[in-house]
């Protein structure tokens, strides 16, 4: 189970959208679990009725939440799960502990920033909650290092991935384009 704060229009949006569409179904029955019905990249998931699940957050401070993300993680019977964004990664290690789940993977996906004093306080509170933490890049392993204490071996750099395939030339869309401005072939 992925386990993020909302599915708006952000990158680690995006790249949860990224992960499950990509998963081996051989292997994995990949499920989201957002914490807000603000929804709208579940549009782009291969099957969003089977792998999306919402857990709505009702406000900053929804204890709630723990227990009903526990159900759901017992329900689903899940055995990796996997949190993106500050809210989702203190709720999903508390409903892990309590739904016994097996593995749980936490996230970095920035670098350098200030956490605010309550955002400490609950990492470091909760950081023997989970197995290991995915970095996005080496600068925010280091600073994980650096600023909660994690030891090397906790955290695993796993670089975000590009679709190439969005970026192929289009012949036509290159010669459309070109006659809408005049512009004939071989013209720089």
């Amino acid at each position: 189970m992925l386990v993020i704060s909302s599915l708006e229009y952000g990158g680690a949006e995006r790249q949860v959208i990224e992960l499950v569409k990509n998963f081996d179904r051989s292997k994995i029955e990949p499920v989201i679990c957002s914490l807000s019905h603000e929804v709208p990249l579940a549009k782009n998931l291969p099957d969003p009725d089977k792998e999306l699940v919402v857990v709505e957050k009702k406000g900053r401070f929804d204890v709630s939440t723990v227990a009903r993300l526990a159900e759901v993680m017992k329900e689903r019977q899940v055995d990796v799960a996997h949190a993106f964004l500050f809210d989702a990664e203190i709720a999903t290690r508390l409903a892990a502990r309590r739904a016994r789940v097996p593995v749980v993977i936490a996230s970095e996906r920035n670098t350098d920033y200030k956490r605010p004093l309550i955002q400490v306080l609950f990492q470091w509170l909760t950081r023997s909650m989970y197995d290991a933490m995915i970095a996005n890049s080496n600068a925010g392993k280091r600073f994980n290092m650096r600023t909660l204490k994690l030891p090397d071996e906790k955290i695993y750099v796993v670089h975000n991935g590009i679709d190439i395939d969005l970026f192929q030339p289009d012949s036509e869309g290159r010669r459309s384009v070109r006659a809408e401005f005049g512009v004939v072939d071989g013209e720089p």
